[in-house]
């Protein structure tokens, strides 16, 4: 009768790779995949986060529009607000009343 169960092999008998191939350390793959979890995430993070600064800066644009003084001009204060709570960037909210303001002392080609 012929024995299914293959015959254990001494692995010594083994050539060297497939020793290789057997390891008991744990740490040899650890955190290869870490930054491909890592970014995936901070991807839609961060398309989230662009849509919201995306449309604070347009309801601060529509309101300066009105008006550059957040005194008179209830709409751009509360737009003003609306950024603020959302961390939009001071450089982003700037430029959002730049870019209301329309050009400053030079000719528009417009």
């Amino acid at each position: 009768m012929l024995s299914i169960i293959p015959q254990r092999i001494a692995t010594s008998q083994l050539p060297a790779q497939q020793l290789r191939l057997i390891s008991t350390s744990s740490y040899s793959l650890s955190g290869h995949n870490r930054w491909s979890k890592i970014h995936r995430g901070k991807a839609v993070e961060d398309g989230k986060k662009s849509i919201r600064f995306s449309k604070a800066v347009n309801e601060i644009i529509l309101a300066a529009r009105r008006g550059l003084d957040p005194a008179n001009n209830a709409s751009l204060a509360s737009a003003l607000r609306n950024a603020k709570s959302l961390d939009v960037p001071k450089d982003n909210i700037t430029a959002a009343l730049a870019k209301a303001a329309g050009p400053q002392g030079g000719d528009s080609d417009e």
